[in-house]
C-alpha cells in the first residue's frame, strides 16, 4: 500500500509513535552518556585531590597525564558534537513547528462534541502543556510584585520553591515522573505564600485550612477591583487542589498526570496573587 493511500489517522499515529520511540532511545543514550561523563568527572576530581596531596610520583604521573589528556580530548569532541546535535534537534524552527502542531491538534479536537473520557483527559493534558510557560512567566511577575521572591533567614522564598518544582518537572524522565519533587515542592510554595500573605495583610485573623486562608486574604488584602466571584471560585477549589498536590506523597502517577496537576497548581497560586492588592500588604 502506498503512503498516499494510507488512512491519515494511521499515518499520523505511526509518525507520532516513531517520534516518541526514537526520542526515547535518544534520551536514554544521552542519559547513559551523562552518567559516563559524571563518572569520569568524579574520577578526575578525586585523582586531582590525590595528586595535590601526595609526594610527586614522576613516572606514574607522566603515564597517567597522557591518559587524562586523551580523555579530555574525547570529552571535548563529544561536547562539540552534542552541542551541534542539540542545536539541530532543538532549533527554533523544529520546536515551533512541533509546538504549533500540538496546539493545532488540541484546537481541532476540543471542538468535537461527545469526546470519550480518554480524549477528554488527553485534551486536558495538552492544555496543561500549552499554558505552562505563559503561566510561569505571569506567576514569576506576580511573586515579585507581592515581594514573594525574597529569601528570609528562616526559609526560602516562594519563588525559589517554584523554581525548584520547575527544575524537577523539567528534568529528563520517561513516561513516569516522581510526583514528589514537583508537586510537594509546589504545595510547599503555596503554603508559604499563604503564611507570608496572611502575616502581611491588614490586621490579624486566624485561618485554618486553604479555604479559610483564601477568604481571610480576600478580606484583609484583596483587590477591591476584583469581582466577588474571583476569590469564591478559588475558595471552592482549595480543598480539591490541596488533595491533588498532597496525593503525590502516597501514590504514583504518570508524567502526563503530574504535568496536569502541576499546571493546575500554578494556575491556582497565580489566581490568589492576581487578587491581592500589594498596597494593602505590610513589608
Amino acid at each position: 500500500m502506498s503512503a498516499e493511500s494510507k488512512d491519515p489517522t494511521e499515518q499520523a499515529l505511526q509518525a507520532l509513535t516513531d517520534a516518541e520511540e526514537t526520542q526515547a532511545k535518544a534520551q536514554q543514550e544521552a542519559t547513559d552518556l551523562a552518567r559516563t561523563f559524571q563518572t569520569s568527572r568524579d574520577d578526575a576530581r578525586w585523582a586531582r585531590k590525590l595528586v595535590e596531596g601526595t609526594p610527586s610520583q614522576r613516572d606514574t604521573l607522566k603515564n597517567l597525564t597522557v591518559v587524562w589528556h586523551r580523555q579530555s580530548d574525547s570529552a571535548r569532541a563529544a561536547s562539540h558534537q552534542l552541542k551541534e546535535l542539540r542545536l539541530m534537534v532543538g532549533s527554533t524552527a523544529n520546536i515551533a513547528a512541533f509546538g504549533t502542531s500540538t496546539a493545532a491538534l488540541e484546537s481541532a479536537y476540543s471542538t468535537v462534541p461527545g469526546q470519550p473520557p480518554a480524549n477528554v483527559q488527553a485534551l486536558q493534558q495538552f492544555a496543561a502543556k500549552l499554558r505552562r510557560e505563559p503561566l510561569l512567566t505571569r506567576l514569576r511577575a506576580a511573586l515579585r510584585r507581592c515581594t514573594l521572591d525574597q529569601n528570609r533567614p528562616e526559609n526560602r522564598s516562594v519563588l525559589a520553591l517554584i523554581e525548584e518544582a520547575e527544575s524537577a518537572i523539567s528534568a529528563p524522565s520517561g513516561d513516569s515522573t516522581s510526583p514528589t519533587a514537583t508537586l510537594i515542592a509546589l504545595r510547599g510554595a503555596i503554603d508559604q505564600a499563604f503564611a507570608n500573605l496572611l502575616r502581611r495583610c491588614e490586621g490579624q485573623e486566624r485561618a485554618k485550612g486553604w479555604k479559610a486562608k483564601i477568604q481571610s486574604i480576600e478580606r484583609r488584602g484583596g483587590s477591591k477591583s476584583m469581582p466577588l466571584s474571583h476569590f469564591q471560585l478559588l475558595a471552592d477549589q482549595a480543598k480539591r487542589m490541596n488533595e491533588e498536590l498532597s496525593d503525590a506523597k502516597i501514590q504514583s502517577m504518570s508524567r502526563d498526570e503530574v504535568l496536569l496537576r502541576y499546571a493546575n497548581g500554578l494556575q491556582f497560586l497565580l489566581g490568589i496573587l492576581d487578587g491581592v492588592d500589594e498596597a494593602r500588604l505590610r513589608p
